[in-house]
């Protein structure tokens, strides 16, 4: 989940990856990395693309 909550807030615009690197406590290259899989686990796997698409509400 690391890995995709890296690519979701690199995707959103507002922080470059050398800040995402200071709050995850990784160096440039290791968030780069993170930021691919992340991409990669979000294309290949339906469940974890559904938990994100439909988030369930418990009244």
């Amino acid at each position: 989940m690391r890995d995709i909550a890296i690519y979701l807030i690199w995707k959103q615009g507002s922080f470059p990856l050398v800040e995402i690197g200071e709050d995850f406590h990784g160096g440039d290259t290791s968030i780069s990395n993170a930021r691919i899989r992340g991409d990669a686990a979000l294309r290949e796997d339906r469940k974890v693309r559904s938990m994100l698409k439909e988030p369930e509400i418990n009244v």
